[in-house]
């Protein structure tokens, strides 16, 4: 069963249906949009116990982040003995909000602590911090010693409604912060000195951030499978969607059959109610899609396919006619009934030579069973377009040569849009069974496999061996001045990656506070392109900004280390 978010999404997308149908016959895919979600820190909606994934360290040079939200504790900034400090641009942990949404709203059960005297110009304090998407920061729930504040909330009712609760909606937020740290002016060189105790400290004992995404899925190339090749098919088919997502990431597909629901796949893993991340589904998903055919009528039926992000937000194709025909084929008709007379011969005496031998011409016997081969490669990475070709050889379990032996040379390539093996060639070993293969000038994975096909398990395939290309990334801000009001556009393309570029995200930072934060993230497409724009509303004087676009590594398929570009400074004049 699906969360109550993802029903009430449904509910949704059922009302505007009818639209999307209607523009389909223009569009290739209707998307609508927007809703929100709910991202949970430590407590969910029922009390569960929940990690504190969505928050990260500030980088605070004297506060301490603990998490123990996942066994039922809190989330807790302190500063401790022995530290001391001046003034701080910095929270102790920050809850940020993904590239394509923005925090409308939040709770926060909280308690907080200071020490200190009061008093005076610099002293300990804890608050939370909002910052909008100009890069401003404001303080909602200030405690300072100075000010003669020593205590805010009741430890001993964590997760009550009254004094323990900061609340906040109709706001529009890039991140929201909670701190504990020293305030104190900028300048003059004032300090916070250590109390000898702990000096401040703010637990967070639950979060419900409210995200809003406007963005919808959109679809990667088009929808495949027999259902959609024109004929008549039949029995349980398989319908394959690609989509990528700027906000909350791909939550589900669904596929609807003359209106009515037939079939749903959800992204799995932690895209799932209640969400703990701030996007909790991956960017870019490949759903396949079981279609029971036999409950359906033969003839003709229209099919709608929907990807939904996990706002809500949907894009749907236009509807197809696909044909079904479920109708076995009838059995040949029996042959006629022959009645043969034959009169009854005379009397005689027949001799009848031996019967000449039987000679029994059997297949070939099949190969060794499974196990009894073995593929060897020489290098398990090499570079893309490489002089020296690859060299094999294919032996038995006893390293006995595999004479003559058929190969089938496989490719997959790299990126969330990798997909699965494919053929790309075919080789034949010589005489001691070895053989060489060219290395292909484009990234991508190969591997080689035995022939013929029932012996294409995993104990003949060879291992997998990386084509790795030099990547390389490119990036530009335009234009390098502007005026409050003027937008910002950040291009950029990683190069030698080819087709593995697809759907690789792209995250783009700026300096906030004197650190490198993610404030959004794009998508790269077929050729490794990718583009981000902001608009500056909020620059009173002029401000030198610096961002820069990073390319994570990934485990998952994709073998380049992590790449970043140069700093692109914007100066934007008021």
């Amino acid at each position: 069963m699906r969360s109550t978010n993802a029903e009430a999404h449904r509910r949704r997308l059922g009302l505007l249906l009818a639209i999307g149908v209607v523009a389909a016959l223009a569009l290739p895919a209707v998307a609508q949009a927007a809703g929100s979600y709910t991202v949970w820190t430590c407590r969910g909606p029922e009390g569960q116990p929940l990690s504190a994934t969505a928050w990260q360290s500030a980088g605070s040079p004297i506060a301490t982040m603990t998490d123990t939200c996942a066994s039922g504790g809190e989330l807790s900034v302190v500063v401790p003995a022995g530290r001391s400090g001046t003034y701080l641009d910095d929270a102790g942990a920050r809850f940020q909000a993904m590239g394509g949404s923005a925090i409308i709203g939040y709770r926060l059960w909280r308690s907080t602590t200071t020490a200190g005297s009061g008093g005076g110009q610099a002293g300990f304090y804890t608050d939370v911090l909002e910052d909008d998407f100009g890069f401003f920061s404001t303080s909602v729930d200030p405690c300072r010693n100075t000010s003669g504040c020593f205590a805010l909330g009741d430890p001993s009712d964590p997760l009550g409604a009254g004094s323990n609760l900061v609340e906040r909606s109709g706001v529009s937020l890039r991140s929201v912060s909670v701190a504990a740290g020293c305030s104190a002016p900028i300048s003059g060189g004032f300090t916070c000195a250590d109390t000898g105790g702990l000096n401040a400290a703010f637990h967070l004992y639950r979060a419900a951030v409210e995200i809003a995404d406007a963005s919808p899925p959109a679809l990667v190339g088009s929808p495949s499978g027999p259902l959609l090749g024109g004929a008549a098919v039949g029995g349980l088919q398989t319908v394959t969607i690609d989509a990528a997502d700027a906000g909350g990431g791909v939550a589900v597909a669904q596929a609807r059959v003359d209106g009515a629901l037939v079939a749903e796949r959800e992204a799995g893993g932690d895209c799932r109610a209640p969400y703990t991340r701030p996007a909790p589904c991956s960017a870019s998903a490949t759903l396949a899609l079981a279609i029971d055919t036999t409950a359906l009528s033969d003839g003709e039926h229209q099919l709608e396919l929907t990807v939904l992000d996990a706002a809500g937000n949907a894009v749907t194709t236009p509807s197809t006619t696909v044909r079904v025909d479920n109708t076995p084929e009838p059995p040949p008709p029996p042959p006629p009934p022959v009645t043969v007379t034959t009169p009854a011969p005379p009397p005689q005496t027949v001799t009848t030579p031996a019967p000449p031998p039987v000679v029994v011409v059997r297949d070939p016997p099949p190969p060794a069973g499974r196990g009894d081969y073995r593929i060897t490669l020489d290098r398990r990475r090499v570079a893309a377009g490489a002089a020296t070709a690859l060299r094999g050889r294919v032996t038995e379990r006893d390293g006995g040569a595999v004479a003559g032996a058929s190969l089938v040379v496989e490719r997959r390539l790299y990126g969330p849009f990798g997909g699965d093996w494919e053929e790309l060639r075919t080789l034949t070993a010589d005489a001691t069974g070895r053989f060489r293969l060219p290395v292909p000038e484009q990234a991508q994975q190969l591997r080689v496999r035995l022939e013929p096909a029932r012996a294409a398990s995993t104990a003949f395939v060879s291992p997998a061996v990386d084509v790795v290309s030099r990547l390389g990334l490119r990036a530009a801000a335009r234009p390098g001045t502007l005026r409050n009001g003027g937008t910002v556009q950040v291009t950029g393309q990683l190069r030698n990656a080819g087709p593995s570029a697809r759907g690789k995200e792209v995250l783009v930072q700026a300096i906030v506070g004197g650190h490198w934060d993610t404030i959004d993230r794009v998508i790269a497409d077929r050729r490794g392109a990718f583009s981000w724009r902001y608009q500056f509303q909020r620059t009173r004087t002029e401000a030198l900004y610096s961002f820069r676009v990073v390319v994570a590594a990934d485990q998952a398929r994709w073998p380049w280390p992590t790449l970043t570009s140069s700093r692109l400074r914007v100066r934007v004049k008021p």
